[in-house]
């Protein structure tokens, strides 16, 4: 009883938010989600592998900054449960305060429950691509896309996916997915987060003068060349009415299809040998493309196609934050009225 007591005393109260306040700071200072050769040229190799081994790279997600949350939750629900009193529901204002001490303890539970099991991920799909939705047999299949722009402009007014949802293979339901209005399933909310523009292409490649493949090619995907030395050829980089910037950038400019560049990249296992940039102005092509090149890429055909960006969500501890937001303003109503 004297540890549940001690659990409960509002000097561990103020102990723990000081003691988070100052921890967190370490998280603000120190660059979080970057990879381990970034820590160790950041701060140096010492310095570095310290750091990685602390787990300071993702601090929020170390089991001390979690154990501090734990002990401040456990701390806020005994001083609410001691505080509280069956007598206290006759007593408006008891009620009250009651209410707000629960909403700050739900709000703080919805918080560490969502840290602790949230699931969010983005998934980039062209058409009869699908997304097996993680611990269940629910498959979210993309069928097509749709996109409105502004009237004179190439500005998007409006886009959305049409789905199919499957259960263990059988149909379940079609869906438009549009920006601001998810697909709820099992518990998952799927958002339209972004589209992109793909190209689709037929190709001719020479190398020394001599063709060695054609075929057809679209963005995402490998073209295999046997011959010669199993070079691998795809779509690194699509951009659309390109701009070049004062020093020599190449940055899309707009939605629209009128001034084109694709980036093609050659492998040779999995070390890149050759990048060609394909614009639609001869002149570019000639600055960006030396005679000199190994390879010569010539485009036969280029079609585009529509690919979506889903990001998937599933937030176990939403439903409590939304309680303890309902049991706040409870709280503030009966509180400011004097009358219920």
């Amino acid at each position: 009883m004297r540890f549940v007591k001690k659990l409960g005393s509002l000097k561990l109260t103020f102990f723990l938010l000081i003691s988070l306040a100052i921890v967190s700071c370490l998280g603000t200072f120190i660059v979080q989600g970057e990879n381990e050769a970034f820590y160790l040229k950041f701060y140096g190799n010492q310095r570095g592998e310290i750091l990685l081994s602390l787990g300071m790279h993702d601090f929020y997600n170390t089991f001390f900054y979690r154990l501090l949350l734990l002990f401040l939750g456990l701390n806020l629900l005994v001083c609410t449960l001691n505080s509280f009193k069956f007598a206290y529901l006759k007593n408006r204002k008891k009620v009250a305060l009651f209410l707000l001490h629960c909403s700050v303890l739900l709000i703080f539970a919805g918080a560490i429950i969502g840290k602790c099991t949230k699931y969010s991920g983005y998934y980039h799909l062209s058409s009869n691509d699908k997304v097996v939705l993680p611990g269940t047999n629910t498959e979210l299949v993309f069928n097509n896309f749709g996109i409105d722009f502004y009237p004179g402009t190439d500005q998007p007014k409006d886009y959305r996916s049409e789905v199919a949802v499957f259960e263990a293979g059988k149909l379940e339901k079609e869906a438009t997915i549009r920006v601001n209005h998810p697909l709820k399933v099992k518990g998952f909310s799927i958002y339209q987060s972004s589209f992109k523009i793909q190209p689709d292409i037929d190709f001719i490649l020479k190398h020394m003068d001599k063709i060695i493949a054609t075929g057809s090619l679209k963005q995402g995907q490998f073209f295999e060349i046997s011959r010669p030395d199993n070079l691998k050829l795809k779509i690194a980089q699509f951009l659309t009415d390109i701009a070049i910037t004062e020093d020599g950038q190449i940055v899309s400019n707009s939605y629209s299809l009128k001034n084109t560049a694709l980036l093609i990249a050659i492998y040779k296992a999995d070390d890149l040998v050759h990048k060609q940039w394909i614009f639609d102005d001869d002149k570019l092509n000639k600055i960006y493309n030396p005679e000199s090149a190994i390879f010569d890429i010539n485009i036969k055909r280029m079609d585009v196609f529509y690919s979506t960006v889903f990001q998937v969500v599933k937030d176990p501890g939403l439903i409590f934050v939304w309680i303890g937001f309902l049991s706040l303003f409870v709280g503030m109503i009966l509180s400011i009225f004097k009358k219920y």
